[in-house]
């Protein structure tokens, strides 16, 4: 489970990087009295994507599955955080507005990301929820 932990902080304090980065572009952004909502949204759920792995991190240890299934729940948690990050970006640079699997590629790219993202968390969570609730 310690590999679990390192693979939830690693790609924490990544996303963070970015979440950092997408700060930037929004100082840039307001600076020109441009709007920012949508590298607001980037910084924002970035930041909070990348603290709920590093707060996952020192509680893996708790879960009681077998290891498959722990990697397969962290893995999935991790895709979602990926995919939702990167639909984000590509709104955000695209400046293109709302996410639709028939509209420009900027839509479609995010579209199928998001959807992606939405697949692999709700399985992560349950199994995710299945480890907790059998420590008790």
């Amino acid at each position: 489970m310690r590999v679990l932990s390192l693979l939830l902080l690693l790609n924490g304090i990544a996303v963070l990087s970015v979440s950092a980065a997408s700060g930037l572009i929004l100082w840039r952004v307001l600076a020109k009295n441009e709007n920012g909502a949508d590298w607001h949204l980037v910084h924002a759920s970035g930041t909070a994507r990348g603290i709920l792995l590093i707060a996952l991190a020192p509680v893996t240890s708790l879960l009681v599955l077998p290891v498959s299934l722990a990697t397969l729940a962290v893995c999935l948690l991790i895709l979602f955080v990926w995919c939702s990050l990167t639909a984000m970006l590509v709104r955000a640079s695209s400046g293109s507005k709302g996410f639709d699997h028939r509209g420009s590629l900027s839509n479609r790219i995010g579209f199928g990301l998001y959807a992606i993202g939405v697949v692999a968390l709700f399985p992560g969570l349950a199994i995710l929820f299945l480890g907790f609730a059998m420590a008790l």
